[in-house]
């Protein structure tokens, strides 16, 4: 599923990244740096729980959110740039495309509140390519979804769902996609794997209201 996504969006990766290669191969070895040599590396945090009361727990921030870090020093270093008059001021020079104010516009002209419709890139159209890829790529999230759903059991110490519950939970994201794509969104709904950690982390399994 990541390779089908990654493949499709090839053009617009390459393309952004040959505006700046030195930047965007920052961009990577600063997601590098964090995940795999500092992520082992953990930062006190001050917590509370009924049992312990107050007391300085690991968090593995480093390791948690590599991209967010490197998203945020790569910023913080365009700004600079971009502050000291580093960079370019002319479209047509290379460069120009890192300052941080290069984009300024879309987010002055874009609308405070936006509400999506049906429609709104045109009426839908059924081609056999469009068709095996989208079923390629449920296929994979099919599959992806009953690992899904037996590792979030395993975590919250639950018994494995049954295949009803399977059946149930693939038709209603089916549903979703059919939903989604009326808005002009393909495939818009795939389990988010990365959640798992966050409940065993969190250690937040459920709410009973």
């Amino acid at each position: 599923m990541i390779t089908l996504v990654a493949l499709g969006l090839y053009d617009v990766i390459n393309g952004l990244a040959a505006k700046e290669w030195g930047i965007a191969l920052l961009s990577v070895f600063m997601v590098v740096f964090f995940a795999f040599y500092i992520g082992r590396f953990a930062v006190p945090l001050p917590s509370y729980s009924q049992d312990r009361k107050f007391y300085i727990s690991k968090f593995y921030l480093f390791k948690l959110f590599p991209m967010v870090l490197a998203m945020l020093v790569v910023w913080l270093l365009c700004g600079i740039l971009t502050w000291t008059g580093v960079l370019p001021t002319s479209e047509d020079s290379y460069g120009y495309y890192i300052r941080t104010d290069a984009y300024i516009a879309a987010l002055i002209e874009a609308p405070v509140f936006y509400f999506p419709y049906p429609g709104r890139y045109g009426i839908p159209t059924v081609s056999s390519a469009g068709c095996t890829g989208a079923c390629i790529a449920m296929l994979c999230v099919i599959i992806k979804d009953i690992g899904d759903y037996r590792a979030v059991a395993s975590i919250v110490d639950e018994p494995p769902p049954p295949s009803h519950a399977f059946n149930r939970g693939i038709a209603v994201q089916g549903f979703s996609n059919l939903l989604g794509g009326a808005f002009g969104s393909p495939i818009p709904t795939v389990p988010y794997g990365q959640n798992h950690g966050l409940i065993s982390m969190t250690k937040v399994k459920g709410v009973a209201g």
